[in-house]
């Protein structure tokens, strides 16, 4: 059938009659048998019909289409934004680590800075609502939110503060955003010496040390000289006396291991 690549109909030759002429069936028939045919094949407006093969669309678009209700419909853009957006939310006031110094569209550091309200809308409302938000920048803490100027700013919690917190879930007895100082757990120490206590020992005592040179005179016994080495009795162990020193060890701070990357908040 005389239907170009471009979907163009032609009719087919031999179909022109001049006047005068008696039509014959070869000139009437193959013309609209050529046409019956090629409108078979047209797309129904009113789609009573099903496509039979795809549609290549050469750079144009649908446009008004309604959005699809049954699992085998198509779907308009707008529907397939609104599936993104409700995959991929993150709420306002979320926290993440990041592995870049690179700060994406929508989030912040959490480095203690003033913000304006009116461009971080939708922050300071959080802020607001969080039960985390200082009564004035005096009071607070470096896990608040601060009222900043008190009108048209306000400062976001300072993470960075003091060479960087941890974050630590709440607990018992902790409000939200409350910072502790770096502590050590009490504990006992063992301190060893070197040799100390003594054990049970015994002393040799010579006769030059006892004084009153030859013939020295020890308990009842009398010496000659030479004089013979005297042993002493054995004593118990010897208790160190007086203050103990432990030397300290470590480094600056109490830390685990851990890798540094930048706060960040969504806005």
């Amino acid at each position: 059938m005389p239907d170009d690549s471009a979907g163009n109909y032609t009719l087919p030759p031999g179909y022109l009659a001049v006047t005068g002429q008696t039509i014959q069936a070869s000139q009437h028939n193959p013309p609209l048998q050529d046409l019956g045919a090629s409108m078979g094949r047209r797309y129904m407006r009113d789609g009573r019909a099903p496509l039979l093969g795809n549609i290549p669309m050469n750079g144009f678009k649908a446009v008004g289409a309604a959005a699809g209700t049954d699992p085998n419909d198509y779907v308009t853009l707008s529907q397939v934004q609104e599936l993104i957006a409700a995959l991929a939310v993150i709420p306002t006031g979320a926290i993440m680590f990041l592995s870049s110094s690179v700060v994406p569209a929508g989030w912040l550091p959490l480095t203690g800075q003033s913000v304006l309200r009116a461009t971080f809308a939708a922050l300071w409302t959080f802020a607001q609502a969080s039960g985390n938000l200082a009564a004035t920048e005096g009071a607070k803490t470096v896990g608040q939110f601060g009222p900043g100027d008190g009108s048209t700013t306000f400062t976001l919690p300072n993470l960075s503060a003091d060479s960087g917190y941890f974050v630590r879930p709440t607990s018992s007895g902790r409000a939200i955003g409350t910072a502790q100082a770096d502590e050590l757990k009490s504990h006992p120490h063992t301190a060893t010496f070197a040799g100390n206590p003594v054990p049970d020992h015994t002393h040799n005592l010579f006769a030059s040390s006892i004084g009153g040179g030859s013939g020295a005179y020890v308990g009842s016994t009398t010496f000659n000289n030479p004089f013979p080495d005297v042993v002493s009795k054995a004593a118990g162990g010897h208790t160190p006396s007086g203050a103990v020193t432990v030397n300290a060890a470590g480094g600056t701070e109490t830390r685990p291991k851990n890798i540094a990357y930048p706060v960040l908040i969504k806005t």
